[in-house]
């Protein structure tokens, strides 16, 4: 089923594979750097986005506080909603 042929080819392509393999990892390993520093700026920008809306938040409870709806949650009805007529 199997020549000669096959086995003297699989050491070349297995050899071949390994030397693939490692090129692609001394690619990423070398850009891996770059990446993480080009993301940086980007998740400055998060986190600013998130402590902004932290901020605006704490505003927004501060105000319902102020006219006396914050501090407690709403009963919501276990009835299901009506379905509209028409």
């Amino acid at each position: 089923m199997w020549d000669a042929g096959f086995f003297t080819f699989m050491p070349w392509a297995v050899g071949l594979f390994f030397v693939i393999a490692i090129a692609a990892l001394i690619i990423l390993w070398v850009a891996l750097p770059f990446a993480l520093f080009g993301i940086k700026g980007l998740l400055r920008e998060l986190i600013d986005e998130q402590k902004r809306s932290s901020t605006l938040l704490l505003e927004v409870k501060e105000e319902l506080a102020k006219r006396g709806e914050g501090g407690k949650p709403r009963e919501l009805s276990q009835e299901p909603p009506a379905e509209p007529k028409g």
